[in-house]
């Protein structure tokens, strides 16, 4: 891996898409380089069956390191990378304890050596602890602490906590022109949201005075009945943070300056539902918002590295405060593609299926919402129908989804006799356009 003055390390592919989207404009995450160095020290030490590193659905994934690629940011080289190893996916089998070696931490090692980086973020998803963390909500740690209850617990780590660096005194979160977007696409989730729609920044010296990240070894979130003991230990879970503190603590004087940041991919969860049903609801909330909640958490990564470097940041930072408008394009087309992949026939057919309590029932005209009524306008528009000489009768759609979000898509049956006999029907996901059938004749 080439010199660096920083590292940005995620970790699952949602993760990487959304750093990609915003750090490397104009490169997909598609077209990153991979890293492979000393790959044959890695093979016989990742034993574990479900390990990512030794899946085969994916040759590009399949025995590497990780996909990298480098960028320039405050004036400093800057590496941004996907890991390919797993802290506790790589030598997890069922019954048997950890390996001695763990093959995350001698990749530290190796990361830290080869870039000569004097500061290095982990960043990415993870679960909220507590019913104040929302689902977008970022976490700038103070701390990260280790709860190991499986194959880790008889390490000496298991239950150990390092303190990252002290925030620069001019951190501060990115500009709200910077959120909106992300959230906008977060509050259609339908889950609860601050006031004023923007992701919390949690960081010292914000409404949590110590917040913290709390790594586990297994699969765990949190719920209203606290069964996995999380609430009190931090304020968002996750799988790997505390392995670059106990590397950094283990290099002591020389080790480079860190910071741990995670966004919450999941809200906490209802704890009277089944474990499989709160298992469910985690995996796909992760899995239709998990790329747009880490959004918030690489834009609070990019305002501390422009904090940590302010000399070369200002100008770019002042610019982006004035700017009226969200600054980065590419990220305003990822969202719209984003938003539409969510609003596919497939997609909602896929979710209805899955779902529960559906119901359709007849609404009147000042019941539809009016992004939807002038979505069916500008459809009206398109094929020069008038509206107002056309009778509308509208459909109001509903489920829950798997995620226990309660859904409703909006239907209008169009019926005009003039000057030539038009009928059509329109399906609505808010304001997107789903699916629609048109028929005219003279």
């Amino acid at each position: 891996m080439p010199k660096a003055d920083v590292v940005i390390v995620t970790w699952t592919l949602a993760e990487a898409q959304t750093l990609a989207t915003l750090l490397t404009p104009g490169v997909s995450f598609d077209n990153w380089y991979q890293y492979k160095s000393k790959l044959d020290q890695y093979i016989p030490l990742v034993i574990g069956k479900r390990a990512p590193f030794n899946s085969h659905s994916s040759a590009r994934f399949f025995h590497s390191l990780g996909m990298y690629y480098p960028i320039k940011l405050a004036g400093k080289k800057v590496i941004c990378i996907k890991s390919g190893l797993h802290l506790d996916h790589d030598t997890y089998n069922p019954g048997q304890p950890a390996p001695a070696r763990l093959p995350m931490l001698d990749l530290w090692k190796q990361m830290i050596a080869e870039t000569g980086a004097q500061f290095i973020v982990t960043t990415g998803t993870g679960g909220a602890i507590g019913a104040n963390v929302l689902l977008g909500d970022v976490v700038v740690a103070k701390e990260t602490v280790f709860d190991c209850t499986r194959q880790f617990v008889q390490k000496p780590f298991a239950k150990a906590s390092y303190p990252t660096t002290a925030l620069p005194p001019s951190f501060a979160p990115p500009p709200a022109a910077m959120l909106e977007i992300n959230a906008a696409l977060v509050a259609e989730s339908g889950d609860q949201q601050h006031t004023g729609g923007l992701p919390a920044i949690l960081y010292d010296g914000s409404v949590v005075a110590e917040p913290k990240i709390v790594t586990t070894d297994t699969f765990a979130f949190d719920n209203t009945t606290n069964s996995a003991g999380l609430q009190g230990l931090g304020q968002a879970c996750d799988m790997g943070d505390a392995s670059l503190g106990l590397i950094i603590g283990e290099l002591g004087h020389g080790a480079p300056e860190w910071a741990a940041i995670r966004n919450a991919s999941d809200p906490q969860i209802d704890g009277t539902l089944t474990p499989q049903q709160q298992g469910n609801v985690a995996f796909h909330t992760y899995t239709k918002f998990g790329g747009v909640t880490s959004a918030a958490s690489v834009l609070a990564t990019w305002s501390l590295i422009c904090s940590r470097f302010p000399v070369h940041a200002s100008a770019a930072v002042a610019m982006t405060i004035a700017a009226p408008a969200p600054a980065n394009p590419g990220f305003v087309l990822e969202a719209s593609r984003r938003r539409a992949m969510r609003s596919t026939p497939s997609h909602l057919l896929l979710q209805i299926a899955a779902g529960r309590d559906f119901s359709a029932n007849d609404v009147t005209p000042g019941d539809v919402p009016a992004d939807v009524a002038q979505a069916l306008k500008q459809r009206m528009d398109e094929v020069s129908v008038d509206p107002q000489a056309s009778a509308i009768d509208w459909r109001r759609i509903g489920f829950v989804d798997e995620t226990s979000a309660r859904c409703e898509l909006y239907l209008a049956h169009v019926s005009c006799d003039n000057p030539e006999v038009f009928r059509g029907s329109y399906l609505f996901s808010s304001a997107s356009l789903v699916a629609k059938e048109e028929f005219v004749s003279s």
